[in-house]
């Protein structure tokens, strides 16, 4: 395992509050990570990156989140 997570939701409504399930999410992996991934993985969750176009929301736990959020409003622009 890495401790990488890349994340991408269609929503069914683009009003609904996806950054409260993302924030849950990061909360446990924290936890998760700071007992048994080490300090790499739990420094990628520290810099976790989220992004919401339209009806889609991503939450990239990675080496290089602003990226992968380029690469996700690009997608979803396209």
């Amino acid at each position: 395992a890495t401790g990488e997570e890349i994340t991408v939701i269609k929503l069914k409504d683009s009003g609904y509050d996806i950054e409260s399930v993302f924030d849950s999410r990061l909360a446990d992996l924290v936890d998760r990570f700071d007992e048994g991934y080490g300090p790499e993985a739990l420094a990628r969750v520290e810099k976790a990156q989220t992004a919401k176009v339209g009806n889609y929301a991503l939450l990239a736990v990675c080496d290089d989140p602003d990226q992968a959020v380029r690469l996700f409003e690009d997608a979803v622009a396209a």
